[in-house]
């Protein structure tokens, strides 16, 4: 929930960074006061624009440093593509609002939170309550390398430490420790241009470091000092290799346990978009989000709705309760499920002034390159509508196309049609697609288009 910034608050948050514990408990770290101040800022400053961010679709480039010890591709912690693939899978599923266990959202989900709290309709759903917010952020594998050349797996660089004269990351036995070898050695000797790719590193760790996962606030453009202490070289996540994917989607990883669900990873990227806990990292913290209510502390486990009604006073979150099943809270992973829309906004807000953010997705890394995409000119193609449910149509004649593609974010062609200016995407699951069109010139177009 937001409430009047409270300096003293955020003056006794620590300043670094945000971590997860693989069983939902763990020490918080989070960006100084002038990262606050300045986000909050330009929050407001963009409200107006609001209607703009609900219709823009960012698409984000990743890539998967996955270090190892010369094990096979397949064997841990060297683990294999398909559990890659299931980890972005999961991604654009949850920051869709279509993840696993989103219908367990109760039928009154915080409606009188809403109603005590004056929430405006684009924060509600039909049911009056808060909103499971679509984030229209997509993820895809990076099919190119720093070089522009094409990946062998696509979205995964894989290390040998002991090639490079690493040291053994089992060697460290302490969070504090296994962070700096992390952030000292490993990172910067390995990070992709953050600006292009979100990096995502996998190694191995002793069980006494005991997190799953952290990831780094974004830096923001124009402001002096910390910047979240997010630079270049360590801008990014960690992830340990059990809490990636999912068995449910790819049965032949590795995984801490049979639950996992890949929110680990869903969790620490929210934090790389500026998502704090929803405690707020205190007792009854402010995580500056309107929509979320006040919650005492992380939860951990399965609670039951309503969960902690009156835990906190300032507001009060009586008779609805701690919203538990938010991705930013520590409940287990198979029990949480959205985020909201102030969540959202904050999110857009980072892409669009972080300058490792505002250009992800724009530099093609998606595509796989082609004699035809490197030889000729690219124009972004004009969808309509956009976003679309059921038909979409392109700007050009019948008799000038050859062919078009509609292809998913992680590269599968899911429509294949030839001259055709229009195409039913009814069916299709929701999220962001890459459209393709080959002109009978040979010329090729490329625009996105979001299925509601």
């Amino acid at each position: 929930m937001i409430r009047r910034f409270s300096l003293l608050m955020l003056m006794i948050s620590s300043s670094l960074l945000a971590q997860h514990h693989e069983e939902g408990c763990g020490s918080v770290k989070t960006p100084d006061t002038s990262w606050e101040f300045h986000l909050q800022s330009l929050i407001a400053s963009s409200q107006g624009g609001s209607e703009k961010s609900r219709n823009t679709v960012y698409t984000i480039p990743v890539i998967f440093h996955i270090i190892h010890a010369g094990e096979a591709v397949g064997s841990y912690p060297n683990i294999p593509a398909g559990q890659i693939a299931a980890q972005i899978e999961i991604l654009n599923e949850d920051f869709s609002a279509q993840g696993f266990n989103h219908t367990l959202y109760p039928l009154n989900a915080f409606s009188n939170w809403a109603m005590n709290q004056g929430l405006l309709p684009a924060h509600l759903d039909s049911l009056g309550r808060v909103k499971m917010a679509d984030f229209q952020i997509a993820f895809c594998l990076a099919k190119t390398d720093l070089n522009g050349q094409t990946l062998a797996e696509p979205g995964i660089e894989r290390i040998n430490w002991q090639q490079k004269f690493w040291p053994n990351p089992l060697s460290y036995n302490n969070p504090t420790t296994f962070r700096q070898y992390l952030d000292s050695i490993v990172k910067p000797s390995s990070f992709w241009d953050p600006v292009k790719y979100m990096n995502i590193w996998v190694c191995d760790r002793d069980s006494g470091v005991g997190y799953a996962g952290y990831g780094l606030f974004p830096a923001l453009s124009g402001l002096p000092g910390g910047n979240a202490n997010t630079s270049d070289s360590i801008d990014g996540i960690w992830l340990y290799p059990k809490s990636i994917g999912s068995p449910l989607k790819f049965a032949g990883g590795t995984y801490a346990s049979p639950n996992v669900r890949g929110r680990v990873a869903v969790h620490e990227t929210g934090h790389y978009l500026g998502l704090r806990h929803i405690w707020g990292d205190t007792l009854c913290g402010n995580d500056f989000c309107m929509d979320t209510p006040p919650a005492s502390s992380e939860n951990l486990g399965n609670p039951s709705y309503p969960h902690g009604a009156g835990s906190c006073n300032t507001p009060s979150n009586n008779p609805d309760g701690e919203m538990f099943m938010n991705f930013m809270d520590y409940t287990a992973g198979m029990f949480t499920y959205m985020f909201t829309e102030s969540q959202r906004i904050r999110a857009h807000t980072a892409m669009q002034n972080s300058p490792n953010r505002k250009f992800l997705g724009t530099h093609g890394l998606c595509e796989t390159p082609t004699a035809l995409s490197t030889d000729l000119k690219k124009e972004r193609l004009e969808v309509y509508p956009n976003p679309a449910q059921n038909t979409i149509r392109v700007n050009i004649a019948e008799s000038y196309i050859e062919s078009m593609l509609v292809i998913g974010v992680g590269g599968n062609k899911v429509i294949n049609l030839h001259d055709k200016n229009e195409c039913n995407i009814s069916h299709l699951p929701k999220g962001m697609y890459i459209l393709k069109v080959i002109k009978t010139n040979g010329q090729l177009l490329m625009g996105r288009v979001l299925k509601e």
